[in-house]
C-alpha cells in the first residue's frame, strides 16, 4: 500500500497496530516502522510520529503495552526506538 502520510488518519493507524500484534503469537511483538511502512511504503518516516501517538493512545486505554528492551514504558512518544509487545492478546514491544 502506498498512501500519502498525511491522509492517513490515527484510527487507521490504531487499527493497523492491533492487525499487526494479531497476526502475532502472543509472545511476540512488533516494531512502530512496520505499522508505518504498512500503511506508507514511500513516506513511512513521516508516519512515525503518528504511530507513537496512536500506541500510546491503545497503551492508555489498555488495549496494548508498550515496552522498551522488557520494561514497560509510560509513552511511544518520548523515545526513539521502541516495539510493541503483546500481552494477552494485544501488546507493544520497543526494541
Amino acid at each position: 500500500m502506498s498512501t500519502n502520510s498525511e491522509s492517513v488518519s490515527a484510527k487507521e493507524i490504531e487499527s493497523k497496530i492491533l492487525d499487526l500484534l494479531n497476526e502475532r503469537l502472543s509472545e511476540s511483538s512488533i516494531c512502530p516502522s512496520e505499522v508505518a511502512r504498512a500503511l506508507s511504503e514511500e513516506n513511512w518516516r513521516d508516519l512515525m510520529p503518528s504511530v507513537r501517538e496512536a500506541a500510546d493512545v491503545l497503551a492508555e486505554s489498555g488495549r496494548i503495552i508498550v515496552t522498551q528492551k522488557g520494561r514497560k514504558i509510560s509513552s511511544a512518544v518520548e523515545i526513539q526506538a521502541w516495539a510493541l509487545p503483546r500481552l494477552g492478546c494485544n501488546t507493544i514491544i520497543f526494541c
